[in-house]
């Protein structure tokens, strides 16, 4: 699927999850979710590994989420136990339920989205379909793709220090952090430039051209049609079954 049809995909099917707290509607939308896997060929391709982080980002965020709405959620019903400030109810259980299958219908989708998604491709949708700036989308993407390459240079930076027989703390680290990654960025700016990245742009109305080209298929309409039945199938499944709860009432 097309990159910029993915990022419409997760926008798409977390529309319902956005505005209500019923758990009818979010567990809908992630059995729906499980089931257009295949729609996803890139996540064929991913390692143990990887799959492996994604699991555990997912769980992460469901169980945190969860247990800080059934600790300290609102409270209503019988009480179920008191501990101090902690006061587990019916009703905070009940939205901790809800929380969790919420949390994880909209994390699912976009953790899976962007761990195969490629940088370059959606930069080339970013400017192809959606007409946005040249300069900006591949500045951002420069900007990405030195995230992974700053981590790395700060675990060489204090261990650089540590060598000079300096406190090798992450604080003391920061300001050479800094500095590097200043002149990195200044260093690919210019190799851009030189490159022809900022062409098409005022004032020097070259026509750009790109190496990719960036195509929607019948399978990212088809992704679009999908994503539209799973927000509309878990909008009407809960308000059939009445559990539909508009999250300002």
């Amino acid at each position: 699927m097309n990159p910029l049809v993915r990022v419409v995909f997760v926008v798409i099917v977390s529309v319902p999850l956005l505005f209500s707290l019923d758990p009818v509607s979010a567990g809908v939308t992630l059995a729906l979710e499980f089931m257009t896997l295949p729609l996803w060929s890139n996540a064929r391709r991913l390692s143990v590994g990887r799959w492996s982080v994604i699991t555990a980002t997912l769980a992460a965020a469901v169980a945190l989420s969860g247990l800080v709405t059934l600790l300290y959620g609102r409270a209503g019903g019988a009480e179920l136990l008191t501990w101090g400030p902690v006061h587990v109810t019916q009703m905070s259980a009940s939205l901790a339920f809800a929380t969790t299958l919420r949390v994880a219908a909209l994390v699912f989708p976009a953790v899976l989205v962007f761990a195969t998604m490629d940088i370059a491709e959606l930069a080339d949708s970013l400017t192809q379909i959606a007409r946005l700036p040249a300069r900006f989308v591949w500045g951002a993407m420069a900007g990405l793709r030195l995230i992974e390459l700053t981590s790395i240079d700060f675990r060489q930076v204090r261990f650089a220090r540590r060598a000079r027989g300096l406190a090798g703390g992450p604080l003391r680290a920061l300001m050479p952090l800094m500095v590097l990654s200043l002149r990195r960025a200044e260093s690919i700016s210019l190799a851009m430039e030189a490159r022809g990245f900022d062409a098409g742009e005022a004032p020097s109305r070259t026509t750009r051209t790109n190496y990719r080209t960036s195509v929607v298929s019948w399978r990212d309409t088809l992704g679009v049609v999908v994503a539209l039945l799973i927000a509309t199938v878990a909008i009407v499944v809960s308000l059939v079954t009445g559990e539909w709860h508009f999250v300002l009432s």
